[in-house]
């Protein structure tokens, strides 16, 4: 039976927005954060719930003035397109796997698929290789 009382706890739920452009109507800020309020009762609605928009183009700092996550993100995201090696990953492992995203999504479709074929031929032998591990182990040889 369903308990009209019964309390729930929520996960926060963030939605982030990155804007290649500006709006400084809203804000000169590059990161604006809002929430949902009730109108009529002036107070927020749902704490839980948080939108958080990032105006890229407001970002102006060179690769050594950035000292903080964000601006590692941004600055990596405003210039993607003419890095000639990722910055940060010494800061963020992510910014590596950036690194493979982006070199995998500037392949040829051709060049995807055979770099997808040589993985899984990679994983399939790596497969293998525990599963003969395993099976030494457990008989003893």
């Amino acid at each position: 039976m369903f308990n009209l009382e019964e309390t729930y706890e929520y996960d926060a739920v963030y939605l982030v927005s990155l804007l290649n452009f500006t709006d400084r109507n809203i804000s000169d800020d590059i990161r604006i954060e809002m929430r949902l309020i009730d109108v009529k009762a002036t107070r927020t609605f749902m704490n839980e719930m948080r939108m958080i928009y990032v105006q890229l183009p407001l970002m102006k700092k060179t690769e050594e003035e950035c000292d903080n996550e964000l601006d590692y993100w941004i600055f990596i995201l405003n210039n993607m397109e003419t890095l000639d090696k990722m910055p940060f990953t010494d800061k963020n492992p992510a910014f590596v796997d950036l690194i493979d995203l982006a070199t995998y999504q500037n392949m040829s479709e051709d060049e995807q698929v055979a770099y997808y074929r040589s993985l899984k031929r990679m994983w399939d032998y790596e497969n293998k290789l525990r599963s003969e591990r395993e099976y030494a182990r457990d008989t003893g040889y």
